[in-house]
């Protein structure tokens, strides 16, 4: 690792300490996003952040095409369960249980709950089972509406047809939401002094560096740029930013139908006791033998839900202050001037894109100071809550 990117890790980890102690975040939840991270403008974009799994480190780089989705991984991991109550009915009706899932695929509309199931199966088992195996099917079959794993697999074939919003796996808050806790929201100041601010973030839930994925500037990068921020890193600098408003939204799979204008109009998609039901059982009772999902592969070491986003803390109305005596030569300033302008750590928005503005002055030993601003009404996520995925079993 080279030693740009070894100060910038430092200046990534004494950042999150700053924030985590100055903006009251608990540093056993809180991940850093790294970059510039917009909130948009809808609630699928608010969903879409909720819905990517942060990975183990104290902050992160979101790349959309590099983010594990949570819906998805959950869609997988209940195609690998099996339902207990499920392997009775299947057992008992034999071959009919396979026409029985051909035909449940043709229904329309899909039932809504149990109740309806239970209807639409007592109607078909009578109409085409052997009259000897109609009470049977019908008992193994309200049996198997109360486990957990079965609901959920009818659930997410609700989901895949359902009359509005088919195959959306939405969570539970809006951007109206959003901008009604905005509006309630307080501000917020931090300061950071790179000379005498700790790098050590080992008291935090990751218990990792906070690995820095850019330089001080954020443009394409050359010898220059990697010039600039060895002296700004090398002469110290000092940071003050200010947030508007600072709130942490909370939200969630959405388990049940609701009342909210918005999420009314989308099929619910979680369930917890079903993910709860696969995460205490490792054996080939619950998990399918052979399938390429596994107990391991979704909870093990490396998987794919160990842990999931249960809030976004985001922010409006930013203006950074940054300083250094790096002395940077009067015949560099207007290079100087231009990389900043194509964006600055912390948040490397280039300006006049998204609300943002950065600038660059010089006193008379070449001293800079670097200002960038992003105007209210661009809310921007700072960070992201992230718990483990027991948590979300209850």
């Amino acid at each position: 690792m080279s030693a740009i990117q070894d100060a910038m890790n430092a200046l990534n980890s004494q950042w999150y300490n700053v924030l985590t102690q100055q903006a009251q975040l608990d540093p056993s939840t809180f991940q850093l996003v790294q970059g510039n991270m917009p909130v948009g403008t809808t609630s699928e974009q608010l969903w879409s952040m909720f819905d990517a799994v942060p990975p183990r480190s104290v902050s992160t780089f979101y790349e959309p095409g590099q983010i594990s989705s949570f819906s998805q991984n959950y869609v997988g991991v209940i195609s690998a369960l099996l339902a207990q109550g499920q392997l009775q009915l299947a057992a008992d009706m034999g071959d009919y249980y396979t026409q029985w899932n051909d035909y449940k695929k043709t229904i329309s509309p899909l039932p809504q709950d149990n109740a309806g199931w239970y209807r639409a199966f007592s109607s078909w088992a009578s109409a085409n089972l052997p009259q000897s195996m109609v009470q049977r099917a019908i008992s193994d079959f309200a049996t198997m509406l109360e486990d957990p794993i079965a609901t959920a697999a009818d659930t997410l074939i609700q989901v895949s047809f359902a009359p509005k919003n088919p195959s959306v796996y939405v969570y539970t808050t809006t951007y109206e939401q959003l901008q009604q806790a905005l509006n309630k929201a307080q501000p917020k100041t931090v300061s950071m002094n790179s000379e005498t601010e700790s790098t050590d973030v080992s008291h935090t839930w990751a218990k990792t560096e906070a690995s820095g994925l850019f330089d001080i500037f954020a443009g394409e990068g050359n010898a220059s740029y990697e010039q600039w921020t060895s002296q700004v890193i090398e002469a110290g600098l000092s940071i003050e930013v200010s947030f508007d408003k600072l709130v942490t939204l909370e939200a969630g799979p959405l388990k049940q139908k609701s009342s909210d204008a918005v999420l009314r109009d989308y099929t619910p998609w979680f369930n917890s006791g079903a993910l709860g039901e696969g995460y205490a059982n490792k054996d080939n009772t619950v998990w399918k033998s052979g399938d390429a999902i596994t107990w391991e592969s979704t909870f093990g070491a490396n998987g794919n839900l160990q842990r999931y986003a249960a809030a976004l803390v985001i922010v409006d109305g930013i203006t950074m202050t940054m300083k250094s005596s790096a002395g940077i030569a009067q015949g560099s300033q207007e290079e100087f001037k231009a990389a900043v302008s194509a964006g600055v750590w912390p948040f490397f928005e280039a300006h006049g894109e998204g609300g943002w503005s950065n600038e660059a002055t010089f006193d008379d030993s070449g001293n800079v100071t670097i200002t960038s601003t992003c105007k209210a009404g661009n809310p921007q996520i700072l960070g992201v809550i992230v718990l483990p995925i027991t948590s979300i079993f209850s």
